[in-house]
């Protein structure tokens, strides 16, 4: 606990900050004496969706700009409540169809084609077009991340 909180006072001396470490020492206190077996037999489906809330929800109050603010996404986040942002705003087609490919991609179709996982994962294998085509994939998504909205680096704010 102590670590993580010093952590969150390394990182700033914002209270959200804090929280951020508090929330983790917490979690982490809570995972090793009252959860571990609990989440040890989670099938690992399950397993990725806890990771994730877990994640996303430090994430949300590393980010914020305050406490409050923080506070008010998370609400927004999990209760559904209308707050800062509209989830319209990011859930649109585009989105959509990334969301499904990912999903597909890393999931039941590595399951459903022969070889494919196998195909995915030996470095012997990757032709030369793959390779273009992760080098393409690659630069359309530096492309898409730094054409979108201005968004200062986390770290000028101190």
């Amino acid at each position: 606990m102590a670590v993580f909180l010093c952590t969150g006072f390394w990182h700033g001396a914002g209270l959200s900050f804090i929280a951020w470490g508090l929330y983790y020492g917490a979690l982490q206190a809570a995972e090793r004496l009252f959860l571990k077996k609990g989440l040890e037999r989670l099938p690992a489906v399950l397993s990725y969706v806890y990771m994730g809330i877990v994640t996303v929800t430090g994430w949300t109050l590393f980010r914020a700009d305050s406490l409050t603010r923080g506070v008010t996404l998370l609400k927004q986040m999990f209760l559904l409540n209308p707050g800062i942002y509209d989830v319209s705003m990011y859930v649109t087609r585009k989105t959509t169809a990334y969301l499904i490919a990912g999903f597909l991609l890393c999931g039941p179709l590595q399951r459903l084609i022969p070889g494919l996982k196998e195909h995915m994962y030996c470095e012997d294998s990757i032709s030369l077009a793959e390779s273009l085509l992760l080098i393409l994939l690659f630069a359309y998504c530096i492309a898409m991340a730094v054409g979108s909205t201005y968004n200062p680096f986390i770290y000028f704010r101190f």
